[in-house]
């Protein structure tokens, strides 16, 4: 015989059945909030990047800028330095989320207050990494390149501090890295001394840097898009124009992760010579 049910217990199941609601709602509710406040980070993030790069007749830039979520901890920049020269920064904070962005947002501000340096790649990273002494106990780190391009001498000055070396792609030659002598990422520790490395440029050469949220995207089968593929992209476009370069290696990147949500920020930055 089945046992009758007790109002006390009717009352109970109903309670805890509100509870339920209650707590789903409130789940619901944080979470609302909290997307709502990722995405207003990530809108003001987005302010503190370049609105337009440089013009000039003998060289372009072109940029693509996309977080894993709504803020992330990639950050680009190009800073006229004069007639004919640009600095060029690309760094890329560990982790994601509003850390990362809280931290890029300091390297930028650090950069741009630092104006006197931006002419030597080395004092560059160097002067960032000591601004930020404070932080070489915590656990966040950030790899850097910074690029000098002196159009009138037609060679690109470098820096570079745990970053993967930008891409090279002559007509002549194909696609290769630049080899550049780094030291460790920023953040960490004190650096020795930051080398420099120079390259000679040539009409037609296009230099593409990039964080590794480009060559590390995966697809749903978690295969990498890796440093092959990149390459074999760019010696497919040949001697484009920085924004079709950027356009295209964007829409591949798409194609081959296939719906799949990228992991990482994700941020290509592409010089052209004329």
């Amino acid at each position: 015989m089945t046992k009758p049910i007790q109002a006390e217990e009717v009352l109970a199941r109903v309670a805890n059945h509100l509870t339920r609601q209650s707590l789903e709602r409130e789940l619901r509710s944080s979470r609302d909030r909290l997307n709502r406040e990722l995405e207003s980070t990530g809108r003001m993030q987005r302010l503190i990047l370049p609105p337009t790069l440089p013009s000039h007749p003998a060289v372009q830039f072109a940029a693509s800028y996309q977080t894993s979520r709504h803020a992330g901890g990639d950050y680009y920049d190009v800073l006229p330095l004069g007639p004919g020269r640009f600095g060029v920064m690309v760094a890329d904070v560990s982790g994601h989320g509003a850390p990362a962005a809280i931290i890029m947002a300091m390297i930028r501000a650090a950069l741009h207050s630092h104006p006197a340096t931006h002419g030597d790649p080395a004092a560059v990273l160097t002067t960032l990494n000591e601004h930020f002494t404070y932080l070489w106990d915590t656990s966040m780190f950030a790899t850097a390149i910074y690029a000098v391009a002196d159009v009138e001498r037609h060679e690109l000055h470098l820096a570079c501090a745990g970053h993967p070396p930008p891409l090279l792609v002559r007509p002549s030659e194909g696609v290769k890295p630049i080899p550049v002598d780094a030291v460790p990422p920023l953040l960490l520790m004190e650096l020795a001394t930051v080398p420099c490395s120079r390259v000679a440029l040539r009409p037609g050469d296009r230099v593409v840097f990039y964080t590794d949220g480009i060559t590390e995207r995966v697809d749903s089968h978690g295969r990498m898009y890796d440093l092959d593929r990149l390459t074999a992209a760019l010696a497919a476009m040949g001697p484009a124009d920085p924004n079709s370069i950027v356009e295209r290696l964007v829409a591949d990147l798409d194609a081959f992760a296939d719906g799949h949500e990228p992991d990482d920020d994700q941020t290509l930055l592409v010089i052209g010579f004329n």
